[in-house]
């Protein structure tokens, strides 16, 4: 092999390379926001349990406010768990992303010693195979960023509704007191 063919094959193993490092940087923030959304989810399931144990060990009735945080996380937490699904397949599908890429990287590197017409072609699909796999991963990060304002919006929506507690206004004795 000439050194201009092992510089060429050099070149061409350094593209997915690229892909390689900007795929690495995405799954990077993706994998952030996954951990957000878990703990957001866990902090959920904790608060409910807690307002549950609380109204247990009451003997009266359900407290206005505590039914309705109760209501709140149940309206919220199956959403929640869907944009953590879609989050989860977006990792999983950017991380098929690398392994396709370094599947590439190896692949270029056997067209170096196979002098095969069929390699060429092979390269190319496995290379566009995992600029899909990249894109599969942008759509379903879309799609959770889509519905995220949903849940943000639910609860500010059912917070604000909520009556304002009336109070007595102060008299001069208690403020001088």
């Amino acid at each position: 092999m000439s050194p201009e063919e092992i510089g060429r094959t050099i070149q061409l193993i350094l593209a997915p390379v690229v892909m390689f490092s900007a795929c690495s940087i995405f799954v990077g923030g993706v994998l952030s926001h996954y951990t957000s959304l878990s703990d957001r989810i866990r902090a959920l399931t904790r608060e409910r349990l807690d307002l549950l144990r609380t109204l247990r060990s009451q003997s009266t009735d359900a407290d206005g406010l505590v039914a309705e945080r109760l209501a709140e996380i149940d309206g919220q937490l199956p959403e929640m768990l869907h944009r953590h699904r879609l989050v989860h397949h977006a990792v999983l599908a950017v991380y098929a992303a690398i392994g396709i890429l370094v599947l590439t990287m190896c692949v270029i590197a056997v067209t170096a010693t196979i002098p095969a017409e069929w390699v060429g072609p092979l390269v190319y699909g496995v290379f566009l195979l995992s600029v899909l796999a990249v894109f599969v991963g942008v759509v379903l990060i879309t799609m959770e960023i889509g519905t995220s304002r949903r849940s943000l919006a639910f609860e500010v929506e059912r917070v604000t509704r909520l009556p304002a507690p009336v109070t007595e206004p102060r008299s001069e004795e208690t403020v001088q007191a």
